[in-house]
């Protein structure tokens, strides 16, 4: 009786035991790399780690959509860094000059830096005196938070919602593959000839050195400046001896491949399942597409698509008129399609779409897209054909 005592009171406390404080970092935040980081958190969570999650597009009381009735999330909020995460978004027109997203990363990166480190949250973890086991880190544009991982003095895992950028897999030490792997500036596939392996391989330096000598300094100044730590080592430093791990949203069967060390991770798809039911008035729409079926448009949550350009937007509109297809485009706001041109009947605007419940629907024929790794995950993983338009960094690959 009392060893059945002892194996009940150790298999109830073990898990607990076992479990790790982790710090999830991801201030500033597009939705599609939220939904790709959502199944990490939860599935740390579910597995009995205590998490605490600073995403700057989340509340506090939006800890239901992760789980229901959990004590091992807390999620941070600030109202700054969340009012500069909902503007977080690109203007369609940065196709035409893609690198010109690069070269203004210096002004976001200050934006974003002195953003954060006023922010009270921020100050709040850096003067905390709570143990964590972990940190992970949103790769894409949230150096400005590491500083908090020297304060910890732990390792951290980069998890990034896209393809790796160069300067990433540099500073982990994996192989950058210029040869034969397409970088962010170019419009090529994996087989180059000599002199688009050339430029290729020319353009993804100049993105390393432009990165490490026009952006971290940027970042390395404002944390001088506003944190005042005595000998803090700069961004690259902390990034070189801390890191230990690239988690990536790529998949072996959808992306380019190259050879990487082992502790750079492919998991593209993690946040990929069967398709919800639809709320009752898309449902109602969707079904009465008949046999035509219903067509998707939709330019993801980094772009602003009421700015798509007036002949571009023309094109769209007198196209779907002709089209026995229903069609649902995704548009932040109706009162700018007009331009003297009438929405045609088949068509419905709306500033969101549940998109992967959308393409999971057995009406769906058609995904128009800016080619986002998410968008296409989802619509490979659905089974829906796509037309894509890219836009910027990932999405031409």
């Amino acid at each position: 009786m009392i060893f059945r005592v002892f194996l009940l009171l150790f298999l109830s406390t073990e898990f607990s035991v076992l479990a790790h404080r982790i710090l999830i970092l991801s201030q500033i935040a597009t939705y599609s790399h939220t939904n790709f980081i959502k199944p990490v958190v939860k599935g740390l969570v579910e597995r009995g780690h205590f998490v605490t999650y600073w995403n700057g597009l989340l509340s506090e009381n939006q800890a239901t959509d992760f789980l229901n009735q959990t004590t091992n999330l807390r999620l941070l909020y600030s109202p700054e860094v969340h009012a500069i995460s909902s503007g977080n978004i690109i203007d369609f027109s940065v196709r035409k000059k893609p690198n010109n997203f690069i070269f203004g990363l210096p002004k976001r990166m200050e934006k974003y830096c002195e953003t954060i480190y006023r922010d009270p949250v921020f100050h709040q973890l850096m003067d905390s005196q709570e143990k964590y086991d972990l940190i992970i880190l949103e790769a894409a544009l949230n150096e400005c938070s590491l500083p908090l991982v020297y304060k910890f003095d732990l390792p951290f895992i980069y998890i990034m919602g896209s393809m790796p950028l160069p300067w990433h897999l540099e500073a982990i030490g994996s192989p950058l593959a210029f040869d034969h792997y397409p970088q962010i500036s170019s419009n090529y596939a994996d087989e180059m000839n000599f002199w688009q392996r050339t430029y290729n391989t020319l353009s993804g330096i100049v993105a390393i050195y432009y990165w490490r000598w026009m952006v971290l300094p940027v970042i390395d100044r404002l944390a001088a400046e506003m944190l005042q730590i005595e000998n803090l080592p700069t961004i690259e430093e902390i990034e070189k001896h801390y890191l230990n791990l690239l988690i990536l949203n790529t998949n072996m069967g959808l992306n380019y491949q190259m050879a990487t060390t082992p502790v750079v991770i492919q998991a593209g798809g993690i946040n990929l399942g069967p398709a919800k039911p639809l709320p009752d008035d898309l449902e109602t729409f969707v079904n009465g597409s008949g046999d035509a079926g219903c067509i998707i448009v939709s330019f993801g949550t980094y772009i602003k698509n009421s700015e798509i350009p007036d002949d571009v937007r023309r094109i769209f509109l007198s196209t779907f008129a002709r089209l026995p297809q229903r069609i649902l485009w995704k548009w932040e706001d109706d009162k700018k399609i007009g331009h003297r041109e009438s929405i045609p009947s088949n068509v419905k605007l709306m500033s969101w779409l549940p998109q992967a419940d959308l393409l999971g629907h057995p009406k769906m024929c058609l995904f128009i897209t800016h080619g986002g790794v998410n968008s296409i995950q989802e619509a490979v993983y659905h089974n829906i054909p796509l037309i894509i338009l890219p836009v910027l960094v990932d999405q031409p690959l």
